[in-house]
């Protein structure tokens, strides 16, 4: 995946963190949660590579179908 669609994949996704940003603001952080997202999005993406999103999602994806199957019998 390229560099820019793992960057707008990535900073979708850590908008879940809402709550530390939140926190963060508290302190007087001038960032907007994209930003925020943005930036974490980066980092992800520089320390472990471009593929780190949709494998992400994979990963997840795996794990709901796991509990589903074990929930359900």
């Amino acid at each position: 995946m390229k560099y820019k669609k793992s960057l707008k994949l990535g900073t979708k996704i850590e908008r879940e963190h809402k709550n530390t940003y939140n926190k963060m603001k508290k302190t007087k952080c001038k960032m907007t949660l994209k930003q925020f997202a943005r930036s974490t999005a980066k980092d992800h993406i520089k320390e472990l590579g471009s593929r780190y999103y949709p494998e992400l999602i994979k990963m997840e994806k795996r794990i709901k179908k796991r509990r589903y199957y074990k929930n359900k019998y």
